[in-house]
């Protein structure tokens, strides 16, 4: 005789009575059947749940379709309806579950926040990060990013859905949104690293394009990243020894232009490896000019060595040929990145933007990067400012600038065998 199929009220009556007879120690029904292979069973722990029963290449099978009530009588009779439909298709579906459950727990691991917190983890420890910058940077995260994408998978973010969370962080905050743009950028380039995804959807424009920079003004003009190997080639090729140097230099040690220009051998310190302009020569910042150290990469001491060939026996490494005392131009090196071609592309004061652009990108902390840019204003450093404030580090990341430099500088070339 076959089995009646249940009903709403049929059922919740037979398992009252179930637990009924439970409390009073009496025999316990533990099994209701609806029929197709579909029944609802008690387990040890009191759960009732839906399990349908089927085989599945002369195999007998089950398979779990949720708890009751939360998963109700009709619930149930479309998973089962849908699982024999996958046998019909000669698909198990306990294997298909398990597969869709694995793929579920990958999509879970390649979340943005689980990609995030492992670039994190990777960042802070392997640049050596300080320990309150790095938990200002994960709470960023954790604040404005990770409520609106954490739980997507990186894979699936577009600049489409991620733009209006840092119009949104803009609104509120100018600064945090470019610091959140600058850790999204780390996270993706992490994630293409490790063969997550295949492309930074972040990489396609520049921040300014949709945040308003507020350091990007006329005389920052800069090249896009992808143009700054073949920026530095044609400055290498530049016929004016000077102008090259001088541009060279720049693009090492990124200082302000007269800084640069008006650069006297008595500031160098060769044994220390480090340049230090006097506070007469530095732009006035709140709380007064101070002196400010420029640690030189081995590349910027090679060009150095090269000005004292050229120009030892004067008081400044760039001097004028209008006369003693007198240096260099401003004009001089912006006229050579014209000549080769950067009008309106490229100043020399857009050298301090590249800068700060990628080393941000690269990780590098935040007040690293302003303090060698002689942005930070003294009170905002340390009540007792030192201008050999973070040196040590400042160090590292001007030798890490210098080499990347150099590798970019032999991208995209091709070479000609004979």
């Amino acid at each position: 005789m076959a089995t009646a199929p249940l009903t709403d009220s049929g059922l919740r009556k037979i398992i009252s009575d179930a637990e009924k007879n439970h409390l009073i120690g009496e025999s316990t029904r533990t099994s209701i059947a609806d029929g197709r292979g579909l029944a609802l069973k008690r387990l040890p722990s009191g759960t009732w749940a839906w399990w349908f029963r089927y085989r599945f290449n002369g195999k007998s099978n089950t398979l779990s379709l949720g708890a009751y009530p939360f998963t109700t009588l009709a619930v149930a009779r479309v998973k089962r309806d849908e699982a024999k439909g996958l046998l019909k298709l000669g698909i198990n579906p306990s294997a298909q579950r398990d597969e869709i459950r694995a793929a579920a727990k990958r999509e879970a691991a390649n979340s943005f926040k689980a990609v995030a917190l492992s670039w994190y983890e990777n960042w802070r420890i392997g640049k050596g990060i300080d320990e309150k910058h790095a938990k200002k940077t994960l709470q960023r995260l954790e604040n404005d990013v990770f409520p609106a994408v954490g739980n997507q998978p990186i894979h699936s973010l577009t600049l489409r859905r991620l733009s209006p969370i840092f119009k949104s962080i803009e609104e509120r905050a100018p600064s945090l949104a470019e610091k959140a743009w600058v850790a999204c950028g780390q996270v993706f380039r992490y994630a293409c690293a490790h063969g997550i995804i295949d492309r930074n959807p972040l990489a396609d424009i520049k921040r300014g394009d949709l945040l308003h920079d507020r350091h990007i003004v006329e005389n920052q003009k800069r090249v896009s990243p992808k143009e700054i190997p073949a920026l530095l080639r044609d400055i290498d090729r530049y016929d004016g020894i000077q102008a090259r140097l001088g541009l060279q230099l720049m693009s090492l040690v990124f200082v302000r232009h007269a800084e640069l220009c008006g650069a006297e051998w008595s500031e160098f310190d060769f044994e220390a490896g480090t340049w230090t302009i006097p506070a007469h020569r530095m732009k006035k910042v709140r709380g007064g000019a101070t002196p400010h150290i420029v640690p030189l990469s081995t590349q910027a001491l090679v060009i150095i060595e090269q000005l004292r060939t050229i120009n030892g026996g004067r008081k400044h490494l760039f001097p004028s040929t209008k006369g003693e005392g007198k240096v260099m131009s401003d004009n001089t090196m912006n006229k050579a990145l014209h000549l080769l071609g950067y009008k309106d592309r490229q100043t020399v004061h857009g050298f301090r933007g590249l800068a700060s652009t990628a080393l941000h990108e690269m990780g590098f902390q935040h007040e690293h990067i302003e303090l060698q840019l002689a942005h930070i204003e003294r009170n905002k450093v340390s009540a007792a400012y030192n201008h050999a404030t973070y040196l040590p580090q400042r160090t590292i990341m001007m030798q890490h600038w210098a080499n990347f430099l150099d590798e970019q500088r032999g991208m995209g070339q091709i070479i000609k065998i004979a």
